[in-house]
Parts: C-alpha cells; structure tokens; sequence
C-alpha cells in the first residue's frame, strides 16, 4: 500500500525581542516564510504554497536565502563582533536590531537576493515616517548596506546586490521630509547648578566631577577605583576598555584639583575594583531623602520596609550606562524646572571653555580626540575674540 503523503504543518519561527514572530512551512526541505505567525495572508500564503507543492510534489525554486534568514544570520555574527575588549557589547547591536525590524517588518519573505535601490528607497522613507532624524536615518541605512556587505563576504548573496545598494544617495539637509535636529550646545553652569539639588548626592558628584573633567557621559559611569591613579598633583584615569580601543588609541583622562575634592570621598568609600559612581547607592539616598520627608507618624501607615517586593522585577545595577544617567538628569530638569539638558552637553561646556582659555590643540587632547577637525564639532569658537576683531578692522 502507497504511504499517505504528509501536508506539511504551518510552523512558527521566534524572533529576537522587538521582531515579530514569523510564519513558515518546511516544502522539499526549504523553508518557505509566510509572513507574520497567526495573520491571515500568512495562512493564505501557506495554503497557497502547500497545494502547489503537492499538486506537483516538487522542491521550490532556489532563491537563496530570505531577508529574515539573513538578517538573522548577521546578528548572530554581529553578537561576537560588536564588542568592546572587556567581552562587552556595544551600542551598536541596538542600531541594528531598529533597523532589522523596519526592513523585516516590509521584506521579511523577500528574497535577499532580489532586494535593491529600490527597496532600500522604501525602507528609508518607512524611517522617516517612525519620526527619526535625517542623520540617523542615514546611519541606519547604512548598517543595511553593511549586512548585504557581509552577506555578499559570506556567499549569502551576489556581491552585486550590494554594490546596487551603494548607488542609493543619503539623505540630503533640506531635500525632504526627515526631521533636522539642531547641533548640541553647551549647558551653562547657572542651569548645571539649578539641577543638581534635584539629584541624589551620588548623582550630583558624578555630574560635578563630568563637568570638571570632560569626558564622554559612558567613560564617567564605568569610572573604578582601580583605574585611578591618585599618587601625584594631577590624578590619571585609564581606561581599558572606551570608544576608540579598537582603533588602539589610548585614552588618558587628567583630574585636576578642584574635581579631585568631589572625587576622593566616592574614591574613599568604595571597593578596589568597584564602580565609583553606584546606582545602588544613588538609590539608597533617594531612600533616605523620602523617609527624611515622611510627615506621616511613624505609628502610622506604612512601616520602612513593611511593602518592600521579594522578588522585584527591576533592581539598582552596578554602574550607570549613559542612557539611565541622562534619564536621571532628565528627571532632575523636570523638578527643577529648568530646560531640559543631557550629560554630553557638559562634555561641549568644558571644551569650549578649554578652546577659549587655552586653545584648540589643549581641547584636542583633554578631550582625547584623534584629530583636531572632531574636537572642533565640541569646543565653541569665540565670537567674542571675533567681535573685537571686527570692530577694529571693520
């Protein structure tokens, strides 16, 4: 007796959080995706493709590999290239998972190989509607080229392919619908101070500390004990692992007295090889300050730790990261009623300063940067110098 031809199941494939899940059939061997799991036109498209299969009972064309196999493929390879020396992940793995999801969210089934100009057209305008900046759209497509490019360095698809998407033009400053953003500015010490009672001490000795030193908002929250060098008039503070390791550029950064008197009682209290600046500290003094506050009667209400959670979803971690350090800040503004300001803009406050008093190249090297043209981008020129200038010879 002939066996009884099976009909392949409608299978579900899970995807990294932020993806939705995705339809597939296996048909001769091949998976063949369908689209969203659970939406209709995937079951229609499944239908579809089972009955021709079986009506002919032959294996589907070979197209190589789908936009979501090789997106997926280029994650798991991103997932050990993007890291710092430490073994830990940059930013950069979140950059493309945004911009994984636009492209699987319109090409999922697309063939990678029959992707081009065209479709990245649509993607970027599919950018612009999510509200994202003109400049950020254009980074974003451009990790899109990257994925055809390692792609097409793997076989994946014709090398072709991605030289098309290269012939795509980025998005130009007015010429179009992408939002402009305005350049960041320095923040001003009056509103620097204005915020800072609105922190907890932690917090406000960590902005304090940033302002005086100009580093980078993610080197001041993975600032250790160990890696301060206190013997000498000007303390050091080497980082082995920060933004430009991988280029091998060492980064020094220099303390100088009047940052050396906020730094040394975090310094003095915490453990060798611990984070200066803890969340969990922060959050213990924002504790105290509420209890501190309490005008209800000890006799009355709720007891100090009587609703604490046993298992909270959410606890204090070891060191800020530079996006919950400007949330803090964030948050501090909104208290304090002052205008909005982030943590890079005190890294443009001290270079500007620094340009003005002492010039461009000392700018350059205390904000450790590689190249004068990028320290120009932080340090604000003197129009104050330039006024005198005019008025002399204009």
């Amino acid at each position: 007796m002939p066996r009884k031809q099976l009909v392949p199941s409608y299978r579900r494939q899970r995807m990294p959080r932020g993806n939705p899940d995705r339809a597939f059939v296996e048909l001769g061997g091949r998976r063949a995706y369908l689209g969203d799991y659970g939406c209709e036109s995937s079951r229609e498209a499944y239908r579809r493709a089972v009955g021709e299969w079986m009506a002919g009972n032959t294996k589907p064309a070979d197209e190589g590999p789908t936009i979501v196999e090789m997106t997926v493929a280029f994650m798991d390879h991103a997932e050990s290239y993007y890291q710092r020396p430490g073994g830990r992940r940059t930013c950069e793995m979140e950059c493309f998972k945004s911009a994984t999801t636009i492209l699987n969210r319109m090409y999922a089934t697309t063939s990678a190989a029959a992707f081009g100009p065209r479709g990245l057209r649509t993607v970027r305008d599919a950018m612009v509607k999510t509200g994202w900046s003109r400049g950020y759209v254009n980074r974003q497509a451009n990790r899109i080229r990257r994925m055809f490019k390692w792609a097409a360095s793997v076989e994946m698809v014709p090398a072709t392919v991605f030289h098309a998407l290269q012939t795509v033009d980025g998005l130009r400053r007015g010429r179009g619908d992408a939002r402009e953003t305005e350049p960041v500015q320095p923040v001003t010490d009056a509103i620097v101070e204005q915020t800072t009672p609105h922190l907890t001490p932690t917090l406000a000795g960590m902005v304090r500390v940033h302002r005086l030193i100009g580093c980078r908002p993610g080197e001041i929250c993975v600032m250790r004990k160990c890696d301060v060098d206190t013997t000498g008039k000007v303390w050091t503070y080497a980082m082995a692992d920060h933004k430009t390791a991988y280029h091998g550029h060492v980064r020094v950064i220099h303390i100088g007295p009047r940052a050396q008197d906020v730094l040394r009682p975090f310094l003095m209290r915490a453990e060798p090889t611990a984070f200066v600046f803890a969340p969990a500290e922060s959050e213990r003094e924002r504790r105290e300050a509420v209890h501190a506050a309490r005008t209800t009667p000890m006799s009355c209400g709720n007891k100090p730790g009587s609703i604490r959670v046993r298992n909270p979803k959410r606890e204090a971690g070891d060191k800020w990261t530079a996006q919950t350090y400007g949330r803090a800040i964030a948050y501090a503004c909104e208290r304090a009623g002052v205008p909005h300001w982030s943590p890079n803009q005190l890294r443009h406050t001290f270079a500007s300063e620094i340009r003005k008093l002492h010039g461009l190249e000392a700018a350059q090297v205390l904000l450790g940067h590689a190249r004068a043209d990028v320290t120009q981008i932080y340090a604000e020129r003197d129009h104050a110098k330039a006024r005198e200038v005019a008025a002399l010879v204009g």
